[in-house]
């Protein structure tokens, strides 16, 4: 079961980690195509349920990155070049 404090920095970690990616984005847009961050992301899911099941802190880890990954994809998704959704 999850406790209140870690909701609380679950809430943190999606807020920061989206103020950080809308800023790097803005300076600089990503260049990488839809299909290589899908890859990317199947390749991290991979690495942190290996983690999860192999270490007992690896449930939390399993959390935040889980967190910080769908804010890299919905921050990527907003500022995608028009180009990929041709490709």
């Amino acid at each position: 079961m999850v406790r209140s404090i870690t909701f609380v920095f679950m809430i943190i970690t999606f807020f920061v980690t989206n103020i950080l990616l809308e800023r790097k984005f803005k300076k600089n847009p990503p260049k990488i195509k839809l299909g290589k961050v899908i890859a990317y992301s199947f390749l991290y899911t991979f690495v942190l349920l290996t983690i999860a099941v192999l270490f007992e802190f690896g449930f939390y880890l399993l959390i935040y990155g889980s967190i910080i990954e769908g804010c890299f994809i919905i921050v990527y998704f907003r500022h995608r070049p028009k180009t990929v959704l041709e490709d």
